[in-house]
């Protein structure tokens, strides 16, 4: 009886070990390879707004503002964090108004179906015109 409970303590203790294991290697972050870190960072800086030049991207400005956040998106590269957690924590400190492709949201949804509608509402005005056109002619 005594050694069953150790084998399910020593079991258990095992589990612990593991678990805590990879809950701490999961925590510790990304390493990046320098190359991948550049293709990363440029990647992640073409897809951000920089705040202060009109309608370029991070990677195209050469506004102070822009320089820092490359600076900044470089650094968390160095921290290990990934493209997502960069992203992330740049709109949440700048907005939404950061990105070139908003989320979908209550307030980006005009921006993502406006287009669609508008386009449906054309065709269905144009169909309206044709058919009273014909009626009355």
């Amino acid at each position: 009886m005594i050694t069953q409970w150790k084998k399910l303590a020593i079991s258990l203790l095992a589990a612990l070990l593991v678990s805590g294991l990879f809950i701490a290697s999961s925590q510790a972050g990304i390493v990046y390879t320098p190359e991948q870190k550049k293709d990363l960072g440029f990647e992640i800086a073409r897809e951000l707004r920089c705040p202060m030049s009109v309608n370029q991207s991070l990677f195209d400005s050469n506004a102070q503002i822009a320089n820092e956040l490359k600076g900044h998106i470089f650094r968390l590269l160095d921290e290990g964090k990934s493209k997502n957690e960069i992203i992330d924590y740049l709109v949440q400190r700048y907005g939404e108004k950061i990105r070139y492709s908003p989320g979908l949201s209550g307030g980006t949804a005009l921006l993502w179906f406006g287009p669609v509608l508008l386009l449906i509402g054309g065709i269905g005005g144009c169909v309206l015109f044709i058919r009273r056109a014909r009626r009355a002619a």
